[in-house]
């Protein structure tokens, strides 16, 4: 259905989405009702294809029908929220679950079922796949989906069963579509093909249609082939790039490291030059240095020779004394044990004989150091001597 609107001034045409549902098409032929289920979001169209009135249609049905035999609605379930729960309801339709699963366990009310007297085998699988909790394992929960079932056909609507009220669950509503608004739906419209299309037509249109598609199949095939290969080209290209800007920035790298590493060496050898220019600058400090300790040392060192000699020729006088005292000490034993008066007399002469001689020897020295100090004035230095005298009795 298309609603005018308007835009910029000028009328425009919006198509209205339309809903999906899902039909069974029946066919009287052969003394037999032959059934086909589908979905669609367009029911009219989808009748004129099953009737070769238009190219389109499933084969089984084109080769089916003719001028005297044609399929008709059955019934139709609509009010589905996408296509893809028309999809789910159509599978629970064509009764088909997986492996495993039980429909009889999924059913919102098993008693349902059994309330509906149904004339035509089929219509018990649409009664069954209305009933359950969920149409597919993946779908929503049915009762979140107010269906409406329309039956086309009065004839196949099942029966009560005695002291049943309904064969449907409350969120799914019923409606009996009049024959004249079926025929009024139904009725080709002006430019529409009123004839049927001669099957070989309809099978060269399909063949070609599946001729179109294997090409268009191929072609995006291809297409994909192409695409995948310009994808590998580009990546290849990216990585070589890649490669590239890897090396140039490697070489920068070992470029830069170059340049840091002769930067260093200058460095090291401009420090090492400061260095030795530094230690060679102390050290010739240390030169001068040393040459003008070694001039201030020549002036002292010969009062440190003289005074050291001083001390030595002091210390020899010491010495001579103390041997010059010992030997008139033993002079003197010897002489007072031959005789007293004689002991006595060269005890005195070797007293005074000592004495003159430590005072000549004092004297000596003291002259001597007299005139050293004269010279060099050092220090004065003493000794303390120990005379030992034993005296006779």
């Amino acid at each position: 259905m298309k609603s005018p609107s308007k835009k910029d001034g000028k009328k425009t045409t919006v198509k209205s989405p339309k809903t999906y549902g899902c039909y069974v098409h029946i066919l009287e032929k052969y003394g037999k009702i032959l059934t086909y289920k589908g979905m669609t979001n367009d029911l009219r169209n989808r009748n004129r294809q099953h009737n070769r009135l238009k190219l389109g249609g499933a084969k089984r049905t084109i080769l089916l029908c003719d001028e005297t035999h044609r399929w008709v609605v059955g019934v139709y379930v609509d009010k589905f929220q996408n296509k893809r729960q028309a999809a789910q309801f159509e599978l629970a339709i064509k009764n088909k679950t997986n492996k495993n699963g039980h429909r009889k366990d999924r059913f919102c009310d098993p008693t349902l079922v059994s309330n509906a007297i149904c004339k035509y085998s089929f219509m018990i699988d649409v009664i069954k796949a209305l009933s359950l909790k969920k149409w597919t394992k993946r779908a929503v929960d049915a009762n979140t989906v107010p269906l409406r079932l329309n039956w086309y056909r009065h004839d196949m609507k099942p029966l009560l069963a005695p002291g049943a009220t309904t064969y449907l669950p409350p969120y799914i509503s019923e409606r009996l579509v009049p024959l004249e608004e079926q025929q009024a739906y139904f009725a080709p419209r002006p430019k529409e093909n009123k004839t049927m299309i001669p099957i070989t037509v309809v099978l060269k249109a399909k063949a070609k249609a599946k001729r179109q598609s294997r090409a268009a199949k191929t072609q995006s095939h291809a297409d994909k082939l192409k695409a995948k290969e310009q994808v590998k080209a580009v990546k290849a290209q990216a990585k070589a790039q890649i490669q590239a800007d890897k090396l140039k920035v490697k070489e920068h790298v070992q470029a830069a490291k170059a340049q840091v590493k002769v930067q260093v060496q200058a460095d090291k050898i401009r420090v090492k030059e400061q260095v030795q220019a530094a230690k060679a600058q102390v050290k010739s400090e240390s030169q001068a240095n040393k040459v003008n300790a070694q001039a201030r040392g020549t002036k002292m060192k010969p009062k440190r020779i003289l005074k050291r000699k001083t001390k030595c020729q002091s210390d020899s006088s010491s010495d001579t004394d103390s041997s010059s005292d010992s030997d008139s000490s033993s002079d003197s034993d010897s002489s007072s044990d031959l005789d007293s008066s004689s002991g006595s007399d060269s005890s005195s002469d070797s007293d005074s004989s000592s004495d003159s001689d430590s005072s000549s020897d004092s004297d000596s020295s003291s002259d001597s150091d007299s005139s050293q100090s004269s010279e060099t004035a050092p220090p004065p230095t003493f000794k303390r001597v120990r005379i030992e005298v034993r005296r006779s009795v």
